[in-house]
């Protein structure tokens, strides 16, 4: 058997095998990264397809309607940066009894309805429907991770409705 082994694989042919081996794994790497480039292009298109002009502005939960009570709600601001990416601030109203929740990171664009940003190593998104922005994480394991950005047993995840107009100065000062 040894024998064999040393007539079939010969140092031509091991030469050979090694040349193949590196001409095949160059043409992999020029796929790779014509495939970079193809991202990178669509990237640019979904960027120019995000509507910032529409989804730029203040989002809150539905405790918001109910604030006069002193019902504890949460505000999600989106604020353009640039073509790709936005500030987002959620802020809750400071309440000795409920949670209080804080969260400022820049976002990229995802999609053409959805920012994307990375905090230790999670994603969290925040993705755009007729009025409404939805926070939350692109892996459901990960979803436990947003309550980390509150006291108590608060999380931002959830869905925030868009105010037709900002927040007033007095409703900005009642939250952190």
């Amino acid at each position: 058997m040894k024998t064999f082994i040393r007539k079939s694989l010969n140092y031509p042919t091991i030469l050979a095998l090694a040349l193949t081996t590196i001409l095949l794994s160059c043409d992999e790497k020029k796929s790779e990264k014509d495939a970079a480039k193809e991202v990178a292009v669509e990237n640019i298109d979904v960027a120019q397809n995000f509507d910032f002009e529409t989804r730029e502005g203040d989002y809150v939960t539905d405790a918001y309607q109910e604030r006069a009570e002193g019902k504890e709600w949460a505000v999600v601001s989106v604020q353009r940066l640039n073509d790709k990416e936005a500030q987002i601030n959620i802020l809750s109203r400071a309440d000795k009894k409920e949670p209080n929740c804080t969260f400022d990171q820049k976002a990229e664009v995802l999609d053409k309805n959805t920012l994307l940003t990375e905090v230790e190593g999670r994603k969290i998104t925040f993705t755009f429907k007729d009025e409404t922005i939805t926070v939350s994480t692109v892996y459901p394991a990960d979803r436990l991770y947003l309550e980390h950005f509150c006291s108590g047993e608060g999380s931002i995840a959830g869905v925030y409705n868009q105010l037709e107009t900002p927040l007033n100065e007095g409703e900005k000062k009642s939250l952190n």
